[in-house]
């Protein structure tokens, strides 16, 4: 699939560590105020325009309910690092997730950074990446109930149906109908059946084409099972359906796991049918930690003894779901994944689940593992969750994190306990 037509999750990820923080702000302000000016020095040692960008907008955050001229200058200097970016694609990305962050604080500032971002985005030559970004600027518009909402969305989808590539066109339109989905599902379902019918001009043997199908299927799920059903029957090849429902099937779980059963049901293979049952219960919330228990065991049974790489992807979906019931099954699973960058995926994965209730057992399961692109978010996420009950323990594993905008994102989300 084009990776033209897709989004980074980091900013995702360090908006995710800032809403666990903020709410809950009980920060001293002299102890607050020294991990934020240490995330600043941090910031300002960044050679990236994008990453400084970004990590002034986190500080910025950081500092408002402490010291408001604090916020406004660092505000001010992320929006001008942003706007000095070369890259047109970038420079449009990175000022609508600096006006995103900002909009924590103060909204009509946001909407003017976003205006900027509008107005670059506009002016950009090249057809998929400006169809990609006025996408995105539209999205975070409509989220931050911008007056020029509703135009920017129009603006949006005549750019991602100028799109000449049928593939990156589809994707487009499937992205931009599934940020808008619950804002504007009317609009959202004739975008997704735009983005079906531009698939109809891939060839057959377009070795993408099952992945632009299942990724279809997955995003249109929850919102019209039926269509979803429709763009997945057009998947012939045997080996390419069980990925493309197992795919719908976790797009499904959080709000209807009986679907993703019925779903399963369809395939007679059994390790496959695995496969699908596996990845609902991975993609079950916290709340359904017995649930995706359950079905994690019938996912197990079915899966047997299958090897190769779809059977290692169900036992780390299958180790995901145990986390949080079964742990040391959990791991055990996950060491017998015969590839070691997908059996630390799979650790890692797991860690990640049970960060929150017990920040140092999701560190010890990742404790072997070499590769910090793995292992930092699972530290992240344990130095925020340890920051409420151990403030000093938090920071020291935070200054151990590599990723400079990583750390800075966690120093921030740390400052609200200090």
């Amino acid at each position: 699939m084009p990776t033209g037509c897709r989004v980074c999750a980091t900013p995702l990820a360090a908006l995710m560590l800032l809403a666990l923080a903020l709410p809950g702000w009980t920060a001293d302000a002299p102890k607050a105020a020294a991990v934020l000016r240490e995330a600043a020095q941090l910031t300002a040692r960044s050679q990236d325009l994008q990453t400084r960008a970004l990590s002034l907008a986190t500080v910025a955050v950081g500092w408002a309910r402490i010291d408001r001229a604090q916020y406004d200058a660092l505000a001010g200097e992320a929006t001008e690092v942003a706007s000095a970016i070369g890259d047109p694609m970038v420079r449009c990305l990175a000022l609508r997730t600096v006006a995103v962050r900002l909009a924590k604080v103060d909204s009509k500032q946001a909407m003017t950074v976003l205006a900027q971002a509008h107005e670059a985005a506009q002016a950009h030559k090249v057809v998929v990446e400006k169809a990609v970004a006025l996408r995105e600027i539209a999205i975070a518009a409509l989220n931050l109930d911008a007056a020029d909402a509703a135009a920017w969305m129009t603006e949006a989808l005549e750019a991602a149906r100028k799109v000449p590539d049928p593939l990156s066109r589809s994707a487009c339109l499937r992205d931009l109908a599934a940020g808008i989905v619950i804002r504007q599902p009317n609009v959202a379902q004739d975008a997704f059946s735009e983005s079906e019918k531009s698939l109809q001009g891939v060839p057959a043997t377009d070795p993408e084409l099952p992945l632009a199908r299942a990724e279809l299927a997955a995003a249109w799920a929850p919102t019209n099972l039926e269509a979803a059903r429709r763009v997945v029957a057009g998947i012939t090849e045997p080996t390419h359906r069980p990925l493309a429902l197992g795919m719908v099937a976790r797009s499904l779980a959080p709000t209807s796991p009986e679907l993703a059963l019925v779903l399963a049901q369809e395939i007679a293979d059994e390790p496959s049918r695995a496969h699908v049952v596996a990845m609902a219960a991975a993609a079950l919330p916290a709340e359904q930690a017995t649930m995706a228990e359950g079905l994690a065991r019938v996912a197990l049974h079915g899966l047997g003894e299958a090897t190769g790489a779809v059977a290692d992807d169900t036992r780390a979906a299958i180790a995901q779901a145990l986390a949080l019931t079964n742990r040391q099954e959990a791991v055990a699973l996950c060491d017998r994944i015969a590839d070691e960058d997908q059996r630390n995926a799979a650790r890692a994965a797991v860690a990640q689940r049970v960060a929150g209730s017990d920040p140092r057992g999701a560190l010890a399961i990742v404790e072997h593992i070499d590769d910090p692109l793995v292992t930092e978010p699972v530290v992240s996420a344990a130095a925020v969750a340890l920051a409420k009950t151990a403030p000093d323990e938090a920071l020291t594993l935070a200054r151990k994190i590599l990723g400079r905008r990583q750390r800075v994102e966690c120093l921030v989300a740390i400052a609200a306990y200090r």
